[in-house]
């Protein structure tokens, strides 16, 4: 029996760590970073008004830069982003609403659009990679790819958060209606007697 890995100090530990603690962290399903997923929710739902609404006054003064009168690819590119900009910021600020008033499908709109930056964003990446390999930058790799890969994964892992905090109110909605329906068959079945 000496001789089996499984009855090792450190794997008893490991045993006895899980046994102990597991059930107190599984009280902690719907927090992320230390607060609630709520109190997640309207931070990430914040930062990315702030971000957007950044977003919107640079392309704001950069479009009053350019020509009225000879529009080109780059003024469309750029009134396009912009368009996209807004409806972001729309779908944020009703993600931030449905988080405050317990309303699922007011943070879908949110949710699907997250899912489309993560797809734009990987795509652009691999372009950029490819680009600045084949032009003979390989040097700006280095930084590019760890950088752009931090950037992707945090995006992805708040879009999961999202996806998550969204399944959580819809379930707590769930309850709650489930609840409801269940005390007023009971009261009417109290009337009835």
């Amino acid at each position: 029996m000496k001789n089996n890995p499984l009855c090792s100090p450190k794997i008893t530990i490991v045993i006895l760590y899980l046994r102990i603690f597991l059930p107190r962290m599984c009280k902690w399903r719907y927090r992320c970073c230390g607060c609630s997923s709520k109190t997640f929710g309207f931070l990430y739902g914040w930062m990315g008004v702030i971000w957007r609404t950044v977003f919107t006054m640079f392309l704001a003064v950069t479009l009053t830069k350019t020509s009225p009168y000879d529009p080109n690819i780059y003024d469309i590119g750029l009134i396009t982003v912009l368009g996209y900009v807004q409806v972001s910021l729309v779908a944020n600020l009703f993600f931030i609403v449905g988080i405050q008033k317990e309303k699922p499908y007011f943070m879908l709109p949110f949710v699907v659009i997250g899912g489309m930056e993560i797809f734009a964003g990987i795509i652009i990446f691999c372009i950029g990679t490819v680009y600045l390999h084949a032009s003979r930058r390989g040097y700006l790799l280095w930084g590019t790819i760890p950088m752009g890969l931090i950037v992707i994964g945090v995006y992805i892992y708040f879009w999961i958060k999202s996806i998550r905090l969204y399944n959580e109110i819809e379930i707590d909605l769930t309850k709650k209606k489930e609840e409801n329906a269940r005390i007023a068959s009971i009261r009417q079945s109290l009337g009835n007697h």
